[in-house]
């Protein structure tokens, strides 16, 4: 009996490492949720363009060219932005009807894209460090969102406002 019972604590003291391993792995993941749920930036811009290229911080870069070459009436612009925790560094694009627009959006933190539903775009998504450029031709004038459609990013405030005059 005595044999026994020492087979037994046996038995659990060899699980016990499988158990204390699997607790640190749940915590850890569930530490890392946290983590990227609870992080938020207030450091967001609000870029308007301008008949020239304009400078809104070190990071944001927005141009306006015009380029005979190009296929429309308007001009090409570009707009360089970065997207964070819940936040596009540029919260508002003004652009003319008929304009090229090329939008290059840089993840600061996390992964993101940029989706405008009135123009059929919709990025891939980029991780944290990484780059992508979106084109479309503003053909239509009003006022449009665009968003992150990563997970909540979208209910959490990663939205801004397109622009686009006649």
């Amino acid at each position: 009996m005595e044999d026994n019972q020492n087979e037994q604590n046996t038995q659990k003291n060899n699980k016990l490492p499988y158990y204390i391993g699997g607790a640190i792995i749940l915590l850890l993941i569930v530490g890392g949720l946290f983590f990227s749920l609870g992080t938020d930036s207030s450091d967001q811009n609000t870029n308007t363009l301008g008949e020239s290229t304009q400078e809104t911080s070190e990071n944001d870069k927005v141009t306006d060219t015009n380029d005979p070459a190009d296929e429309t009436d308007g001009k090409l612009v570009e707009i360089e932005m970065q997207g964070g925790m819940y936040y596009f560094s540029t919260e508002e694009i003004t652009v003319n009807k008929g304009d090229t627009v090329h939008i290059t959006l840089t993840s600061e933190e996390g992964m993101h894209n940029i989706v405008i539903d009135e123009f059929n775009v919709q990025s891939d998504v980029v991780n944290e460090g990484e780059a992508i450029t979106i084109e479309f031709v503003a053909d239509k004038a009003g006022e449009f969102e665009y968003y992150c459609s990563v997970g909540n990013h979208r209910q959490m405030g990663m939205v801004g406002t397109l622009i686009v005059e006649e």
